[in-house]
This record gives C-alpha cells, structure tokens and sequence, in this order.
C-alpha cells in the first residue's frame, strides 16, 4: 500500500497516459498486484470550495485492457471524519456522503459523460450525463471494493469498455477527471479543475466535461463488445381490496430484450413491461397534493434516455401507463447523437395509440449543436403530433445560449347529438407552438439565467410536462455562493428567482419574485431566510420562511427545523416543520418529519398535520427491509412495508404491503414482483 501510495512517477498535469496490462487485477482494495506500480499517479487535486484549505491527498491510478479500464484510488482522511451510512446500490443519500467519483468522457467531444462514483463503504452510484440532462437511470454491472483503514480509505473498481458507447481505433483519447467530496473536512475536489472556465452549479453538463484532462493512447481496436443478448423478464401479482369491496387480482408477466449492435448503437425491445414503482420505492403524500415529476424506473426506456431530452420537455417516458410492445434504438459517434422509439400503448391523455419519438442531435464545430425532436401519437379517430428544432451555443467558456422552437397539431373526432337526437361525427382540429430561449453563464461564485418563454394555449403534446400554457414573458435567476475560509462564517449564499406571464389576451396569469439569503456558521448551524411572492391569477400568494439546520454535512446525526407564514389562496397560514434523521448501528436508518400547518379558515382556525417515519434496515448489500409510515390530519394515510432483494445481476425480488386512505377510499394491497435476467 505504501509504495502504491509514494510511487515516484507522476502522470503528466492533466493527462493520463493510458496504460495496458495483461493480467488483470484483482477487484479487492487490496492493490498488490505488481501491475499497479508501472500505472503513473493522478495528483494534484484542486479543492472548487473557495477559500477552504487544500484538500488532503488523494491517489488515482489507470490500467486497462480489451475488457475493463480499472482505477486504483486513495483518500488520505481520518477515518473519525468519514460519513458514510447509505448501502443501497444508486440511492441519491449517496451524494451528500464521502465518495470518489470517475468521469468519462468517452467520445472526448466535451459534452457528455458517463458517472461512476463509489462510497468507504463499497456502495455504488452510476449515470449518463447528456447534453440537457443526466440519465440516473442508466445501470451498469460494475464491480468495486473499498477498505477504510488506520489513514486513508481506498477503493478499486473495474468499468466495463462494452458497456459504453464509444469510438473503436488505436491511440485513442478519452476524456477523464476524478471528484472526491469529503463533507466534514468541507473538501470537494477534482483533478481537473479550471475556475475561469467552470459552472459547477448543477455538477454536470457540458460546461463540466470541458474541464476534464485526458486518458491518451488507449487501444481499443479489439475491446469486446458484448453483442449477446441480454434478457430481463420478470412475473409479478398485485392484490388490492377496498374496504368494504371486493378483492380484485392482478396478474403480469413481460419481457425486456437488449441487444447491443455495436460501439456505436444499442437497440432495445419490450413486451408488456412492468409499470411497478417499487423500484422508487413507495409514493408518499403531501399536505398539498401538486403533480410532481417522478423518474422512469422500467428497463426498456433507462438505456439512451438522455438522448431524448430537450429543452421543452415534450416527452416523459411516465405519461404511457401501459405498453403492448415497444422497441428503441440509439446511437451516438463523435460528433451526432439520435434515438428512435416506437411502442404500441396506453397514455395518460391519449388513450390506446401508435407512438413515436425521434431525436437527433448533430454538432458544428466545437460550441455548437444543432437539434431536432419528434413525438407524435395516432390514435382511433385522430392524432398528435410536434416537432421542431433546437440550438445550444456556447459563446465563451462561462456563457452559452440555448433555444428550441416546436409546432404541435391536434386531430380529434367526437361525436355530437343535435336537437333532433341524430347522432353525427365531428372533426376538431388545434394547432399550437412553443418557444422558449435562454442565457446562462458565470463562473465561481455567481452564476446567472435568462430565459424567455411564449407557449400557445393549444400547445398540449400527449406525451409532455408542460406545467404551464397560454404563457408569455421572461424569467430570471441569479445565485451567489461563496466560501470564507476559517471564521465564524464558513459559507454565505444568496439567490433569487423573477417571472412574469401574460395570456396571449395581455393579461397577467403569473408573476413571481423569491428571494433568499443563508450562512453556514462554525457552530455547525446553517441559517437560511426566503420570502416569495407568487401571483397566480386569481390569488396573490406570499410566504416568508426561517430554515435552521444543524450538522447537515453528516446526514445521520443531523437535524433541521423550519417555521413558514403567509397567505396561500386567500388563506393566512403558519407552517412548521421538523426532520430528524437517525441510525442505529451500521445498517439500520431512517428519519422522522413532523409537518404542521395552522390556517385560518372563516370558521376559525383549522389544524392540519402530516407524520412520516421512515426506517430501512439492510443486511447485505442485495436485500433490505423498509418501512414507510404516514398520517396525516386529513384522512390520508400511507403505511407501506418493502421487502426488497436486489441483485442488480442475476435476480430481484420484491415484496409490498400497503394500506392507503385519501378521503372515504381506503384500500389494502399486496405487490409481489420477481425479475430474472439471462
């Protein structure tokens, strides 16, 4: 461990030469296979939160061969200063925690990447970043190994070539960078590092992959690419009984086909796939219900799913509840990327149709890239359909320039009785457009956005999330984050968020202005103060809120209280609310929120209330147990217990118990789901 850790050949500042080996290593932590000592150490990491001290030393080393690139990592830290709790393979926990993460760039055109990050405790989070957004979907079967010993915690990991698309040749170069977050010793470093020219707002996107280093000389003239297919099938059985009716049964079998073409292209095909959320575990409740965007969890939709987004998002997967049969292929080479899906369905507004999406995304030059995206559906009696254009700029390395333009057409039959009782048919045609422009940029520790938007009335895609129509009008955000070092202020934040909408008439539907301001105190408290005033026609909301953390860099041991006040639809309010996470030796977790509400009702004040208690008990790395308990005030409730075994391999199981309440309907059921793959 020593000699890996004080090997005298560094690698060149910001590039990896690549380095080939013959007997691959052992996936263990241990690193003492000889091959580790001819691979060039990776330091110099650069800590992005300014005025923090340096980060403590961490060690990266690369080997590859026709199969696998393996990575060798080292964190120096006192173990006591470690927070890791989260065993749950790709569970978001998992990004507050300590971790070390691998970027891979793997066409090197500084847009897109793929994510591998792994926690002290062995567990592991992977995704696809895109160019408008990051794919969490995408799964890999990558094995990794980590140790926590007396001064350092260390891992190894090995990433499958086959499993990424990229460009066959010799000498080739990828784009590489390294992250460690470390919350306790406020240390979040990269390898790769350029103030001047990064956005780290989101941490990911395209103004992040341009700051990697490289990994040069890769030759990847006979990387196996794994063409055979790969099938997931799985049977599952739902149960549900209402009080005081009767038990209905649900039965489900389907199948998932993938098959990987080659570097370049991956096609997929489904039959009847399953629609089970027990993958995002169970849904909860909320004092007040708005729709929210939940991520796609089904197998054939994960794979090329960044491919198909746009700045208009006019195509969520979750709007088709179910699909008879589907199949997908996408592609991406060094400088165009595309996808094509085509299923035959259900969806939320639709009904049975034929649904097709396309997308194709070409680039021009080095900051340019120009798009196109079609969704259309034809149902029994008509159809919809949009398309159009999109275009992303990069004007400097800070500021970049994103618009998209779309066109939508509705076709409609309905069937209208006149006043003599004959029955006739009726055709109804609607057409709309969308168009939303914007600005963004700065570098460390502001950032900035403008965007307009002018979205018709009639602009309702059967596959989209559009939260609002019949809007024109501009909005604004503005964000300051700064580190101040050693003092009793470690960390000050400020931000706001401007919009304003007519209807197409002239008249104002929405104008919204927020504002807030926080500290990050030595004493381990956070501060922060809002206050919002939010005009959606006809009511003028307001609400102004104190939030107080403590400890929140080690999630387990933290706790955070929050008191709201204001009008909500003409309704005066007071709203408090209180989180406690908690542990109980290694693999035992779970958190407590209290979220109390006083309104004042014309009949005098009403008290409305919502308890969750959560707790999940792992017992290996495959199988756990939660339990999910919610009341609420309102005659709602929620009780749920998962029993869930998650090979992420070979096979997983799933058992769900639930006893639900929203109003008079209370229903009991049982979910049962097994899923093979071969």
């Amino acid at each position: 461990m020593a000699g890996l850790a004080h090997a005298e050949e560094p690698g060149h500042a910001f590039n990896i030469p690549a380095v080939r080996v013959e007997t691959p290593p052992t996936i263990d932590a241990a690193f003492d296979e000889a091959a580790w000592e001819a691979a060039p150490k990776v330091t110099g990491f650069t800590n992005t939160r300014d005025g923090q001290p340096e980060p403590t030393p961490t060690f990266a080393r690369v080997l590859y061969d026709d199969d696998f690139l393996y990575f060798a990592l080292e964190m120096i830290q006192d173990p006591k200063t470690i927070v890791a709790t989260v065993r749950k393979y790709d569970r978001f926990e998992l990004r507050i925690e300590d971790y070390i993460q691998v970027w891979l760039d793997t066409f090197h055109d500084h847009r897109t990447a793929y994510t591998f990050l792994v926690s002290p405790l062995g567990t592991r989070w992977d995704s696809r970043d895109g160019l408008y957004d990051r794919n969490v979907s995408w799964d890999s079967e990558w094995p990794a190994a980590a140790k926590i010993l007396d001064d350092r915690w260390v891992v190894e990991m090995a990433i499958p070539i086959g499993d990424m698309l990229f460009t066959r040749g010799e000498n080739v170069t990828w784009g590489i960078n390294f992250r460690r977050q470390a919350p306790q010793l406020r240390n979040n470093s990269h390898w790769s590092f350029s103030p001047g020219a990064s956005i780290t707002e989101f941490g990911f996107g395209p103004k992040v992959v341009a700051d990697f280093g490289t990994l040069t000389g890769l030759n990847l003239g006979n990387v196996k690419v794994n063409r055979h297919p790969q099938v997931e099938t799985y049977v599952s059985g739902t149960f549900v009984q209402p009080e005081g009716g009767d038990l209905s049964r649900k039965g489900s079998t389907g199948l998932d086909l993938t098959l990987r073409l080659n570097s370049h292209w991956v096609s997929t095909f489904t039959v009847n796939p399953d629609f089970g959320q027990v993958e995002a575990d169970a849904d909860t409740i909320e004092l007040l219900d708005v729709e929210r965007f939940l991520p796609e969890r089904r197998p054939f939709f994960n794979d090329g799913a960044e491919l198909f987004q746009s700045p208009i998002n006019i195509y969520n997967s979750r709007r088709i509840l179910d699909i008879e049969e589907a199949a997908k292929i996408t592609g991406e080479g060094g400088t165009w990327s595309t996808g094509i899906l085509a299923l035959r369905g259900e969806s939320t507004q639709s009904g049975e149709a034929d649904f097709l999406v396309a997308r194709y995304t070409q680039h021009v030059g080095e900051r340019t890239q120009l798009g196109g995206m079609w969704v259309s559906a034809d149902r029994e009696g008509g159809y919809n359909w949009v398309g159009g254009p999109d275009l992303r700029i990069e004007l400097t390395p800070s500021v970049s320039w994103t618009s998209q333009y779309l066109y939508t057409q509705d076709k409609d039959t309905i069937i209208v009785v006149d006043d003599r009782g004959f029955e006739d048919e009726v055709i109804v045609r609607e057409a709309g457009h969308a168009f939303e422009s914007g600005i963004e940029g700065g570098t460390k520790p502001f950032f900035w956005e403008l965007q307009f938007h002018d979205i018709s009335a009639d602009f309702d895609p059967d596959l989209g999330f559009i939260t609002r129509k019949d809007i024109v009008g501009p909005t604004l955000m503005a964000n300051y984050s700064k580190e101040l070092g050693e003092g009793p202020i470690r960390e000050i934040e400020a931000g706001t968020f401007f919009s304003y909408f007519q209807n197409h008439d002239g008249e104002i539907v929405l104008r919204d202005y927020y504002g807030e301001a926080g500290a990050d105190l030595a004493n381990k408290l956070d501060i922060e103060f809002s206050r919002g005033e939010f005009f959606r026609r006809p009511f003028s909301n307001r609400e102004t809120r104190v939030q107080i953390s403590y400890n929140r860099r080690d999630r387990l041991k933290s706790i955070e209280t929050s008191w709201s006040w204001g009008v909500f639809q003409e309704v005066p309010y007071n709203a408090f609310e209180i989180e406690k996470p908690f542990g109980i030796g290694d693999r035992f977790t779970g958190s407590v929120e209290l979220d109390y509400r006083i309104e004042a009702q014309e009949t005098g004040d009403e008290d409305i209330w919502l308890l969750r208690l959560e707790s999940e008990y792992t017992w290996a790395w495959e199988g756990r147990v939660k339990l999910t308990l919610e009341e609420s005030s309102e005659e709602r409730h929620n009780h749920t217990l998962l029993f869930a075994y998650e090979d992420v391999g070979d096979w997983d199981f799933y058992l769900v118990l639930n006893d639900a309440q929203t109003g008079d309907q209370k229903i009991r059921g049982i979910f049962t789901k097994f899923v093979y793959r071969f």
